[in-house]
């Protein structure tokens, strides 16, 4: 047999230290506790209520003659009881409700 011979005890040992290593990003969901950028600038805390998927950037829909808007991806439940909605890159994900 070519190649080192396994030492069971030394490799057991090795494979349940508690070595630091990234841990995968998990995508935020509905239900998720989060801190949300609005387009002022500013934070606020909320909880995901809606998922309305993926929005491609075809461009944004007249409300009135000087309002206009674009889809959104999330609609946030703020903790002061008004609602908001943002894209991902908007979301700080926080913990699940």
């Amino acid at each position: 047999m070519l190649g080192k011979k396994k030492n069971s005890d030394t490799d057991d040992a090795a494979s349940t230290r508690s070595e630091p290593r990234d841990e995968p990003t998990r995508e935020v969901a509905v239900g998720d506790v989060v801190t949300v950028t609005t387009d002022d600038g500013g934070t606020a805390r909320g909880t995901l209520i809606e998922d309305f998927g993926t929005q491609d950037d075809s461009g944004s829909t007249r409300l009135a003659p000087d309002v206009r808007v674009r889809p959104r991806r999330w609609a946030i439940q703020l903790d002061d009881g008004g609602l908001v909605f943002a894209d991902d890159d908007a979301l700080a994900p926080g913990s699940r409700i």
